[in-house]
């Protein structure tokens, strides 16, 4: 009974023992040793990424670039990467998207008629589209402005477009035109060459007077100041 009752209590201690290392067993987990990274642009076809995506070690650096399509520029990052430059590095720390955004960039060409009728502001340039731009038109000397044409119209010096595609637009000037009205004093006492007349702006108009059978020229009155029979008038 002695010899039975000790192999029993050695018995025991064993599956103690045994117990006491299942216990004591701790095990830890391994992380996923790569990541992915994957890219979009905002909107299609406005540009590209490189590199465009891939499976990476943890923690790798990834420098990626953003490239606009023609007729685009890059405007910024979203998701997980952010900042306004082309340029940038993801930290490959889990997997991660990035998406490029773009816009699309609209083309603006002015023009005077005729060229020396005065000016447009702002001459042109390039734009985002959908961007909203005030034209001024000034005339030159002798001009006024008409209106617009082309991609706008109007017939107001100032005009606000707002860029949707690429547009030309013209501001148009007439020449000015002033009348001349040319009159003896008293009725009877001679007569003026030219007489009443219709004439461009800039141009010069000689008078000449040419008294009558009794008379004698005396003197210019009006738009003309001088005693000699022969004026000269710059319209």
């Amino acid at each position: 009974v002695r010899v039975q009752s000790a192999a029993t209590a050695r018995g025991w201690r064993v599956k103690a023992l045994v117990a006491l290392l299942v216990v004591g067993a701790v095990f830890a987990a391994c992380g996923p040793s790569d990541y992915e990274l994957s890219s979009a642009v905002s909107p299609t076809g406005g540009g590209s990424v490189s590199p465009a995506g891939g499976i990476y070690e943890a923690e790798t650096q990834v420098e990626v670039e953003a490239t606009p399509a023609q007729g685009y520029r890059f405007d910024h990052w979203e998701g997980n990467a952010s900042g306004r430059s082309p340029g940038t590095t993801v930290l490959m720390d889990r997997d991660q998207t990035i998406t490029a955004h773009f816009v699309k960039l609209c083309e603006l060409a002015t023009y005077a008629s005729p060229a020396d009728g005065g000016v447009v502001g702002p001459e042109g340039g390039i734009y985002d589209c959908g961007t909203q731009v005030t034209l001024v038109a000034e005339a030159a000397d002798c001009y006024s402005f008409d209106g617009w044409g082309g991609d706008a119209d109007g017939r107001s010096s100032s005009l606000t477009i707002t860029l949707d595609s690429d547009m030309t637009v013209g501001a148009f000037f007439t020449r000015n035109e002033y009348s001349v009205s040319a009159v003896e004093s008293p009725l009877g006492s001679g007569t003026v060459q030219p007489g009443n007349g219709t004439y461009e702006c800039g141009v010069e108009v000689a008078l000449s007077a040419e008294p009558a059978a009794g008379y004698r020229f005396d003197r210019w009155e009006g738009d003309a100041s001088t005693v000699s029979p022969v004026a000269s008038l710059i319209m």
